[in-house]
C-alpha cells in the first residue's frame, strides 16, 4: 500500500501567508482544498521562507538533507518564486535607471529555476509520473507602472517555459488584473486573506490527475 499522500510547499512569503492571518495562506488553503478534492487526509510540510529568492530556494533544496527526504517522499510540491529576485533588482533599477540589473536578475532566475526542478527530479529518481509539481507565475502588484508590466512579463514568460507535463503553472497574473486593490494586503505587495484564496484557487484549477491515479 502506498504511503499516505505528502504535500510540500517551498518557496517564498507567499508560501509562508504573509499578509493573511494564521492558517488563510496560500499553502494552508490549497492543503484544504487538497484533502477535500482528493477525500483524504495528507500529510503538509511549509517550508517557505519569507524574503527568499531564487538562490535561496535553490540552497535550501540542494543543502538541507531533511528537507531532500521530504522532498523525495512528496506527491504534491507548490513552488512560488521571483518576486523577490524581481524585487530585489527593481530597487536597484529605480536608482539608476539601468536595465542590465533586470535582465540579470533574469538570467540568474532562469538558471535557478533549472536548477530547482533539475534537484527535484533527481530527488525524485526523475520518476514525476505520480508526483504534481505546480508553480505560479507572478502576479503584478503595481499594474499602473509600465516598467513593471514590462519586467513582469518577462518573468512570467520565463516561468512559463516549465509548464510541462506533471509540472503545471498557475496563473495568477490572469487572476489578479483588475483587482489588486481586492486583493492585495495594506503593503501593496502581498495578497491578504481575498487574494490567498484567488491564488490557492488557481492551483486548484490545475487539477489533480496524477495523484487521482494512484488511489
Amino acid at each position: 500500500m502506498h504511503h499516505e499522500l505528502c504535500y510540500v510547499a517551498i518557496g517564498d512569503s507567499l508560501t509562508v501567508g504573509v499578509g493573511a492571518p494564521m492558517n488563510r495562506g496560500f499553502a494552508s488553503r490549497y492543503h484544504r482544498l487538497l484533502e477535500q478534492s482528493l477525500d483524504k487526509h495528507i500529510h503538509f510540510i511549509n517550508a517557505g521562507v519569507s524574503g527568499a529568492t531564487s538562490q535561496d530556494v535553490l540552497e535550501l533544496i540542494t543543502l538541507d538533507s531533511s528537507m531532500q527526504e521530504e522532498l523525495k517522499e512528496a506527491d504534491i510540491i507548490t513552488i512560488t518564486v521571483g518576486g523577490n529576485d524581481l524585487l530585489r533588482a527593481a530597487e536597484v533599477y529605480f536608482t539608476d535607471q539601468e536595465i542590465k540589473h533586470m535582465i540579470n536578475a533574469l538570467k540568474n532566475f532562469k538558471h535557478n529555476m533549472r536548477e530547482i526542478i533539475t534537484t527535484i527530479k533527481e530527488l525524485k529518481n526523475d520518476e514525476l509520473d505520480d508526483c504534481m509539481i505546480h508553480m505560479t507565475n507572478l502576479y503584478n502588484p503595481k499594474p499602473q507602472m509600465l516598467d513593471a508590466q514590462f519586467v513582469v512579463n518577462r518573468f512570467n514568460n520565463m516561468i512559463q517555459r516549465f509548464n510541462k507535463g506533471n509540472i503545471r503553472v498557475a496563473n495568477a497574473y490572469q487572476a489578479y488584473i483588475g483587482y489588486e486593490e481586492q486583493y492585495l494586503f495594506s503593503d501593496q505587495v502581498h495578497p491578504n486573506s481575498k487574494g490567498y484564496e484567488v491564488l490557492a484557487d488557481s492551483f486548484h484549477h490545475l487539477g489533480y490527475e496524477p495523484l487521482k491515479r494512484k488511489m
